[in-house]
């Protein structure tokens, strides 16, 4: 309710007028995908009121709104404008014009936010090179995706997870799936832990593909992880199914018995109905 937020805002005292509430209310707007409210409340507050001056996060705010509408001409212009008003662009910034970019667009679109941080020695970060896996992934540029975090691995930022997760949902796609198994023998290697994004991903692949054993012990591993991944019970409960249609009833249950000390639902990981018949 943005509405309610500028109202809120607007009868508070003038001592409690500051940067951090102003920010709150465009995260209001940005939340509510209020583009005009969020752009006007930009324009007319800190000109109404001189002690609340934007800081780089209210303009990533901006920004962020700007790339979510495919306005990504108007999000450049924000970084030259922040920089007009002595506000230096950090990563985070840079991060979010890459993501609107190879969310968008080409990716090689993108190559003017890579410019423009290069300009501004500014460091990119496994996020920054994260954006541009997703993008070649979407563009079916599966090579180029394998090349980039290739590059990661030997050079740097160290890839994180998602860098990962990335390139596995890629290979996934175009039927790739032993590469996207050993991408995931990759990940471990790399002192990176598989999140539940990994399973979600390979599970449904690795069932269609027959991979029975292969999906069974990673849910073995989702159950064993020190954190607790909640794994889509659906992905899971297919895997049993999968296991009952072949007669591997006993290990249908072991699934669900490690899914009820994580707390999964009985209504929503169970043995099938045809099974309980039997």
């Amino acid at each position: 309710m943005p509405s309610h937020a500028a109202a809120t805002f607007h009868e508070l005292p003038a001592q409690h007028k500051s940067t951090m509430t102003f920010n709150a209310l465009l995260a209001a707007y940005a939340e509510a995908g209020d583009l005009d409210g969020l752009t006007t409340a930009f324009r007319e507050i800190p000109a109404t009121h001189p002690s609340i001056v934007p800081s780089v996060y209210s303009y990533n705010i901006l920004i962020r709104a700007l790339c979510q509408k495919s306005d990504l001409s108007a999000a450049l212009e924000v970084v030259l404008l922040m920089e007009k008003h002595g506000i230096s662009p950090d990563i985070i910034t840079f991060n979010t014009l890459l993501n609107g970019f190879c969310n968008n667009g080409p990716t090689d679109e993108a190559e003017t936010v890579w410019e423009m941080m290069k300009e501004r020695n500014l460091e990119p970060n496994a996020k920054c090179y994260n954006a541009k896996l997703r993008g070649l992934v979407a563009e079916g540029r599966i090579d180029d995706a394998a090349a980039v975090l290739e590059r990661l691995e030997k050079d740097g930022p160290k890839p994180d997870t998602v860098s990962y997760n990335e390139l596995i949902r890629g290979y996934c796609k175009a039927g790739k799936l032993q590469e996207a198994k050993k991408l995931y023998d990759d990940l471990v290697k790399n002192e990176c832990a598989p999140n539940k994004g990994t399973y979600e991903t390979l599970l449904p692949h690795l069932l269609q593909a027959g991979e029975l054993d292969c999906a069974l012990t990673y849910c073995y591993k989702i159950f064993s992880h020190k954190r607790n991944l909640r794994v889509e019970c659906g992905v899971l409960q297919d895997v049993v199914n999968a296991l009952v249609d072949v007669l591997r009833v006993e290990e249908a249950a072991k699934i669900i018995v490690l899914g009820r000390k994580k707390y999964y639902p009985r209504k929503g990981l169970r043995m099938p109905d045809s099974t309980k018949r039997q």
